[in-house]
């Protein structure tokens, strides 16, 4: 399990700086055509960028995670808080990671979203990979995927 874009040496300046995010936008438009059509509309619409774990749900019968995160949003120049609500189905891995490297500024827990990046797995299931400033690396490999995003307190 490794962040394939979004590296945490990237992210912190400690690596040869290329451009990563065409990379990944190739990447991504790539394999647009195989995830669900919610991971491509969370990709185009939103940005999870910044954003912050409220919490982390994770039902073992139903083999689903709710991930809940708080974050913001930009529209006309103007900052909106979100909160978004994360749901992969059909789940059957779920793996953390620190990374080795010296944690970025800012909260505790998982610290703040940096970057995720949507990938296949070999068997051909969904990938969906979180970077945070603590250096914590989140991958879940799913079967279906849906969210929901608003503004806070709507």
């Amino acid at each position: 399990m490794a962040m394939r874009f979004f590296t945490f040496q990237w992210w912190s300046g400690h690596c040869e700086q290329v451009d990563v995010i065409a990379e990944y936008e190739e990447h991504f438009e790539a394999v647009r055509s195989h995830l669900p059509p919610t991971a491509a509309h969370l990709h185009d619409a939103e940005s999870l960028h910044d954003s912050r774990v409220e919490a982390f749900d994770i039902d073992m019968l139903a083999n689903c995670v709710i991930l809940r995160l708080t974050g913001f949003s930009r529209h006309d120049g103007h900052e909106r808080d979100r909160r978004f609500e994360l749901r992969y189905g059909g789940v059957s891995r779920v793996v953390f990671g620190p990374s080795p490297e010296q944690p970025l500024g800012g909260p505790g827990g998982f610290g703040d979203l940096g970057y995720d990046e949507f990938d296949l797995s070999p068997e051909h299931r969904f990938l969906h990979r979180l970077l945070f400033s603590t250096g914590i690396e989140l991958e879940i490999t799913f079967r279906s995927f849906e969210y929901d995003a608003r503004e806070s307190g709507a």
